[in-house]
């Protein structure tokens, strides 16, 4: 899964939900349109606003277990 903060907010995605072959995914979170850029190296990108967001990839287990109140996108 990958992991992202908006504004005291966190959603994390489900790889699952990201195994899209190259191309762009669309979300919304905290208000934001957030904009997922799957390259054809594989890279998943995150914006918002034109802004790169950082997202950390990671096993739902840890994630949730620091930020518990995260929304999931399945």
């Amino acid at each position: 899964m990958h992991g992202i903060e908006i504004d005291g907010q966190f959603k994390a995605y489900h790889e699952e939900a990201l195994k899209t072959k190259a191309g762009t995914l669309t979300d919304t979170f905290a208000g934001k349109e957030i904009i997922i850029t799957r390259t054809d190296s594989g890279e998943i990108r995150f914006t918002a606003d034109g802004e790169v967001l950082a997202s950390i990839p990671g096993f739902w287990f840890s994630w949730l277990a620091v930020h518990p109140d995260t929304e999931l996108l399945k």
